[in-house]
């Protein structure tokens, strides 16, 4: 949106992923680090999955209280709403309840 300034079904499915990521973290979309100053969440959080260093980017309040593999399942659903291609809103929501699925698994 912020380079066309067209609302289209694909910034829908961004603006959803940084807010999955922003659920995540417990960030809002504008950060500020030390080493960068302000940046843009997914800016500061890509290279973090592709590390596998879930722990480096979650919630500290939500450790102990969710189950790592549905974290992590987010984190990819998010990852995948940001990039292109884009899946549709669909897809996201299939995959939001595997991810619900398998939480609500690991506390049995």
């Amino acid at each position: 949106y912020l380079e066309t300034r067209t609302l289209t079904k694909g910034s829908d499915v961004y603006s959803f992923g940084v807010v999955l990521f922003e659920l995540i973290v417990g960030k809002p979309a504008q950060i500020t680090t030390e080493m960068n100053g302000k940046q843009h969440l997914t800016k500061w959080i890509m290279p973090i999955p592709l590390s596998g260093k879930i722990e480096r980017i979650r919630d500290p309040l939500s450790k102990g209280r969710c189950n790592v593999k549905s974290v992590w399942e987010v984190v990819t659903i998010a990852t995948t709403a940001i990039e292109h291609p884009r899946p549709d809103m669909s897809m996201i929501v299939g995959a939001l309840k595997e991810a619900l699925r398998m939480e609500t698994l690991s506390r049995f």
